[in-house]
């Protein structure tokens, strides 16, 4: 799901999978998600937080290797303005220019520039 510059959305974004993305947008509530990589990109507003939840267990007991972690980035001059909360393994960026609420689950590792890349 994409949210292009200058565009407002009244509500929250809610997905289990696919990324999230928003850029020069307005979120009038929260982002929630299982599985998807988000990122409040450069001059983006979200009125309430972001949460992440814990998956749950399949009925079919078959994996496919271990699964990366979601990568949340909150870009230069974004705003996240409740809380983000994080009930499972993320790697949290956040640009030395953002502005976020308070932060469970998660250590923020903030960044200058472009964000960094995955190891």
């Amino acid at each position: 799901m994409f949210v292009d510059q200058g565009s407002r959305v009244s509500g929250g974004i809610s997905t289990v999978n696919g990324a999230i993305g928003l850029v020069g947008a307005e979120l009038g509530k929260d982002i929630e998600t299982v599985n998807s990589d988000i990122t409040v990109g450069v001059g983006s507003h979200v009125r309430g937080g972001i949460r992440i939840e814990k998956p749950t267990r399949s009925w079919l007991p078959i994996s496919m290797g271990k699964r990366r972690p979601p990568r949340v980035t909150i870009g230069p001059d974004a705003v996240v303005d409740g809380p983000l909360v994080f009930e499972r393994e993320v790697r949290l960026y956040v640009h030395d220019s953002a502005r976020i609420g308070p932060v469970t689950g998660a250590t923020a590792q903030r960044y200058q520039g472009e964000p960094p890349q995955e190891e």
